[in-house]
């Protein structure tokens, strides 16, 4: 009771306070040892929620203020969102919207702003999840909140998060017709209605009474009733490819990087070509699902979306854990295609922003042509281990292989170096090596030439000068790895 005071009282004063204020107030009382003390209490001794103490909501926001962000949230709850609905108690059926995510910085800034998007109708709050856990939730029972206001906000959905909330405005629909002296719905309405209810997905470990189960509970037997017939086809909504009463329009880039923040992955594949002893770097972009029927008309609406696009080779599969997984991959596809998308829209990104980050400084560093030198090579590689991912090779495994890699590369240069190249004199000394010169190749002259900051620059290296020609190619060696190491810090400070 302490704790649901605690929270009242928070929530009163979150009404008064503005976006920024409230962020950081919520962060203020997460991370206080009271708060969670308070928190770690309830869970130990947790008891029903008071209905009578419900958040008052402001009035729905007439038009989205943020078009973009909605979209972005659509795609989110296509991916972390539940709808479905319950029975409380005898003929009275409730509806249960959620959204959860691990809590951290940036899931508090997305879901405070989205429950403001949504006029600040449902609960947020933090919950700790049974492996430990913070976790943050967005989430109503209230009939108002689901079909004034989360009904059309998540309207951009597809399968069964979009079909669920029509099939809730028709559950509340027949809850409310024809009703008696005992404020009861008809009997065959309320058997229409339980059905219904039993179409949409739990989460969790499902319902713990079947439908002829909790028909009976309620004096009800669906069997006997005139609709046994007639009810199946009647509220049979169709789901898979073609889905007449499915999404049919196509999602937006700021849809799919939602969709991104819940299951999806943006990293970096390292695989090592034998024939030709080299490294390729593959983007890839992975958006999985659960492999049920309603999520195939869905994936064919991201396959077409990317289609649009020019994206080549997308491929949408299934897989023995029970997902399917939409995969792109490839140079042309992520770096020259959805790149650019990431960056128009990055301020969505949140939580996933260091993958995006990975991918745009690998854009950099190879389009400059910094792969084409060792020290170039190994930045690649590094940078790609310092972004957490599971690896199946350790970093000093790849590091190896660049520096393999090179060593064939080096051995056509007469300095067994790399853009060092042997300079022969004139004269009395033609054709008698005096020297040697650092030559960065074409495309790595040609992109810094664009730069203010840094420009390489081709050096020679005489023996004269420097005493020797072993001296010569020390030096030489030298000016080539700073060099390059100069325009990769800038590269890499830029980003």
């Amino acid at each position: 009771m302490v704790f649901a005071l605690i929270l009242l009282i928070l929530f009163g004063v979150l009404k008064k306070k503005k976006e920024s204020e409230v962020k950081a107030l919520l962060e203020k009382e997460i991370k206080s040892k009271t708060y969670k003390s308070y928190y770690l209490l309830l869970l130990r001794t947790r008891t029903p929620q008071d209905s009578s103490n419900k958040l008052q909501s402001q009035p729905p926001l007439k038009a989205y203020r943020n078009e973009e962000f909605r979209q972005v949230a659509n795609g989110f709850f296509q991916s972390e969102g539940s709808v479905t609905a319950r029975i409380k108690t005898l003929f009275s059926i409730s509806p249960i919207i959620t959204l959860t995510h691990n809590l951290n910085d940036q899931s508090l800034s997305f879901f405070v702003k989205l429950w403001y998007e949504l006029g600040q109708k449902g609960h947020l709050r933090v919950h700790v999840s049974q492996s430990g856990l913070w976790v943050i939730i967005l989430s109503t029972e209230s009939w108002n909140d689901v079909l004034t206001v989360y009904a059309d906000y998540f309207s951009l959905t597809y399968g069964e998060k979009f079909l669920a909330f029509k099939k809730l405005s028709i559950i509340r629909s027949l809850t409310l017709k024809k009703e008696g002296v005992n404020g009861m719905a008809e009997r065959d309405n309320w058997i229409e209605a339980i059905m219904l209810l039993y179409t949409l997905s739990v989460s969790g470990k499902g319902r713990l009474f079947s439908l002829e189960e909790k028909l009976k509970q309620h004096g009800l037997n669906y069997f006997e009733s005139s609709l046994a017939s007639s009810l199946p086809a009647k509220y049979k909504f169709s789901t898979g490819r073609g889905a007449t009463e499915d999404n049919h329009h196509l999602p937006s880039f700021p849809f799919i990087i939602g969709f991104l923040l819940g299951d999806g992955s943006l990293y970096i594949r390292l695989r090592y070509v034998t024939k030709s002893a080299s490294i390729w770097f593959i983007p890839v972009l992975v958006l999985p699902q659960k492999n049920v029927e309603s999520n195939i008309h869905f994936y064919d609406m991201l396959n077409k979306f990317f289609n649009t696009l020019g994206v080549t080779n997308s491929t949408s599969m299934k897989n023995t854990t029970g997902m399917r997984t939409l995969s792109i991959e490839g140079q042309n596809n992520l770096l020259s295609i959805i790149l650019p998308l990431f960056r128009k829209y990055s301020e969505f990104l949140y939580w996933k922003y260091p993958q995006y980050e990975l991918l745009d400084k690998l854009s950099v560093l190879i389009n400059s042509g910094l792969h084409f030198s060792l020290v170039g090579l190994k930045e690649i590689i590094t940078l790609c281990y310092s972004f957490p991912n599971k690896r199946t090779y350790t970093l000093s495994y790849w590091i190896s292989k660049a520096e393999d890699q090179f060593l064939k590369k080096d051995n056509k240069y007469l300095s067994r170096h790399h853009f060092i190249e042997s300079i022969n004199g004139r004269g009395n000394d033609s054709g008698v090596q005096i020297g040697w010169r650092v030559v960065f190749p074409t495309p790595l002259l040609n992109y810094f030439k664009l730069s203010e900051k840094y420009e390489l620059k081709s050096k020679y290296f005489y023996f004269n000068t420097y005493q020797s020609k072993d001296n010569a190619l020390l030096a030489a060696v030298k000016y080539r790895d700073v060099s390059l190491k100069e325009v990769i810090k800038i590269v890499i400070k830029e980003k």
